[in-house]
């Protein structure tokens, strides 16, 4: 299976159609929820441009053996100094402190606009992918460069949650192509044959992802849900905890960036399934909608799913805010203790 993105047919069949007919534009601008595949599709698209084989990508040419090895050199992929998502067992492990994705300086711009201004050295395109979340300021106002003064056979490869993540300026010259939640069985079925995940927890995971095969496998990174279930469990001990105990919490979970990212992520995973349970009691469907871990079949998690949805959706806001918090490069202490504090 040459294009290893899992879903987003219409995605792939967009990209690889371009190629076939020869209308590859400058620039495509992939957009997006976290861990939809995003990232594999821009690497397979990368794989495709400079594929001598057939059909493209082939996985079997020198060009594609070379970009899954060790690189290509007519292929850039730029990336943040530091890995965003980091697996959930940060939560249960100890691991060095780190920081979040920092903003893409302007010397590194500089550098890609100088080769990307070059001729391929062997393949037939000039690629490079790039995390458009991290152009901001005056790298978004040098990357521009590479719009207005676009070289031959180079095509540049962004990423971004929404459109409007990136500067309208940027955006306005791309190719849109825009992402959408897998089916939970293909999640399922490719945890199973690609990461010897057991069927039983493959389900629970790709239950728990809600359309992102990305957080599906970083569940499964962390060896069995029994760890993520009394997780799961602590976060909904939170709920009706009283402060102290928040607080106190809030310093364990971040005391570095990676636990503070896992924690804050498992929180909106499981506001969210109680959104939807509290959606389905709300329209008559309570005994319809099962939730994939034990941990949300207690009574704490059915208490916390009666306070409604708009409490909840107030919660589930604050943890995107306090998740936005740090990713601006507040101290993970702090982003966890202030959303602690509005639950």
């Amino acid at each position: 299976m040459p294009w290893r993105t899992i879903g987003q047919e219409a995605a792939r069949r967009f990209l690889a159609r371009s190629l076939d007919v020869g209308r590859v534009a400058h620039a495509y601008l992939l957009t997006g929820p976290a861990n939809c595949g995003k990232t594999t599709l821009a690497l397979d698209f990368a794989r495709a441009l400079v594929c001598t084989g057939d059909p493209r990508p082939c996985d079997l040419c020198p060009e594609c053996r070379m970009l899954l090895g060790a690189g290509h050199p007519d292929v850039e992929q730029i990336e943040g100094e530091v890995d965003e998502a980091p697996e959930f067992s940060a939560l249960w492990k100890a691991g060095a402190s780190e920081r979040p994705r920092r903003a893409l300086r302007i010397e590194r711009v500089r550098d890609l606009i100088r080769v990307m201004a070059t001729r391929p050295s062997q393949a037939a395109y000039r690629v490079a992918t790039l995390d458009g979340s991290t152009v901001q300021d005056a790298a978004a106002s040098a990357l521009l460069k590479l719009f207005e003064e676009p070289a031959s056979r180079s095509v540049l490869l962004l990423r971004a949650p929404a459109v409007e993540a990136l500067p309208p300026p940027i955006a306005s010259r791309c190719q849109v192509v825009r992402l959408g939640p897998v089916p939970t069985p293909q999640i399922s079925a490719w945890l199973q044959s690609a990461h010897a995940v057991p069927a039983e927890d493959a389900t629970v995971y790709a239950a728990l992802a809600t359309g992102r095969p990305g957080l599906a496998q970083r569940l499964a990174a962390g060896g069995g849900h029994t760890q993520l279930d009394a997780q799961v469990a602590l976060w909904l001990e939170m709920a009706s905890a009283d402060t102290v105990t928040r607080l106190d919490q809030a310093a364990v979970w971040g005391r570095n960036f990676p636990a503070a990212r896992a924690a804050l992520d498992l929180a909106a995973l499981i506001w969210h399934q109680l959104l939807q349970l509290a959606a389905a009691q709300d329209a008559g469907r309570a005994g319809t909608e099962q939730a994939p871990l034990p941990a949300l079949q207690t009574p704490a998690a059915h208490v916390l799913r009666d306070r409604g949805i708009a409490v909840l959706g107030a919660q589930l806001a604050r943890i995107a805010r306090a998740s936005r918090l740090l990713d601006a490069n507040v101290q993970p202490r702090l982003a966890l203790e202030w959303m602690m504090l509005g639950l």
